[in-house]
C-alpha cells in the first residue's frame, strides 16, 4: 500500500483493520481480475455507507472509498466515476466533519489515479470551487491541498514528459 498516499490525516488504530482488511479483499480481486466484485465493493461503500442517512456510515463510506481506489492502485482509473461521485455528493453534506472527510477522501482518490481524473475535470473543480468557500477553516484548507494536488498532476500531464531527466525526446533521460 502507497503510506504516501494517506495524506491528510491517518486512521486511528480502532479504523486500521478494517481499513487492511478492505485493502487485502479488493487486492485479491485485482489480482482474480474480478471486476464483478470489486464494483460489488465500490457499490457497497457508496450506497450503503457513503450516501447513507447516519453520519458515521458516510464517514466510514468515504473512507473505505479511499482505501478502495489505494488497494486499486494504477485499476483505480478503470473505476473512477463509481469512486468519485458519491465523495462529491458528500462535499454538500451540513456536516463540516464529513465534508472535510470527502476532502481527504478525495485526496487520496486523485493521489493515486493521478491522471487518470483528468476527464473527471470539471466535475472536480465544481466540487472544489464549492469547497474553497467553505467557512470552516478545516474544509478550506483540506480543499488547498486537494487543489495543490489536482494542479501537480495536471501540470505533470501538459509538461511533465517535457521536463529534463523524465525521459522524453526532447530531454533525453541521464544516465
Amino acid at each position: 500500500m502507497d503510506k504516501a498516499a494517506w495524506k491528510l490525516a491517518p486512521a486511528p488504530r480502532a479504523q486500521r483493520a478494517p481499513l487492511f482488511s478492505l485493502s487485502r479483499l479488493v487486492w485479491e480481486f485485482v489480482a482474480q481480475n474480478n471486476t464483478v466484485q470489486i464494483k460489488h465493493v465500490i457499490q457497497t461503500l457508496s450506497q450503503e455507507f457513503a450516501l447513507s442517512q447516519h453520519p458515521h456510515s458516510r464517514k466510514g463510506g468515504l473512507i473505505g472509498l479511499a482505501a478502495c481506489s489505494i488497494a486499486l492502485g494504477k485499476d483505480s482509473g478503470l473505476y473512477l466515476k463509481e469512486l468519485i461521485e458519491p465523495v462529491l455528493t458528500c462535499f454538500n453534506d451540513a456536516d463540516s466533519r464529513l465534508r472535510y472527510y470527502a476532502c481527504e477522501a478525495l485526496y487520496n482518490i486523485v493521489k493515486v489515479a493521478r491522471g487518470a481524473v483528468l476527464p473527471h475535470f470539471n466535475v472536480l473543480f465544481d466540487g472544489l470551487s464549492k469547497l474553497a468557500a467553505d467557512l470552516d477553516p478545516n474544509v478550506k484548507s483540506g480543499s488547498e491541498l486537494l487543489d495543490r494536488l489536482l494542479k501537480a498532476v495536471r501540470a505533470w500531464m501538459l509538461w511533465g514528459p517535457l521536463l529534463p531527466g523524465s525521459g522524453s525526446a526532447i530531454f533525453p533521460r541521464s544516465t
